[in-house]
């Protein structure tokens, strides 16, 4: 099965283009560290999660591909 994850950095308040990632499902992926993202001011990018609400990224480093998904830029005060 093949999936797509998307990444988005604007939700929240940043800015930058992360090109998706075309992959298989159960696939680890290494996701972004900050690396062309730029943070709303006064905060500093914490990692990624499902939720474009979460207030900590419970994603960083590596991703577990389970299906087509967009995984939300999470930013913390600096």
């Amino acid at each position: 099965l093949v999936a797509t994850v998307s990444f988005d950095t604007t939700t929240n308040g940043g800015s930058g283009t992360i090109a998706d990632v075309e992959t298989t499902v159960g696939a680890i992926i290494n996701v972004s560290t900050g690396t062309g993202i730029t943070a709303p001011e006064g905060k500093v990018f914490a990692g990624w999660d499902t939720s474009s609400s979460a207030t900590t990224p419970d994603i960083v480093g590596t991703y577990k591909v389970t299906g087509t998904i967009t995984l939300y830029a999470i930013y913390v005060d600096e």
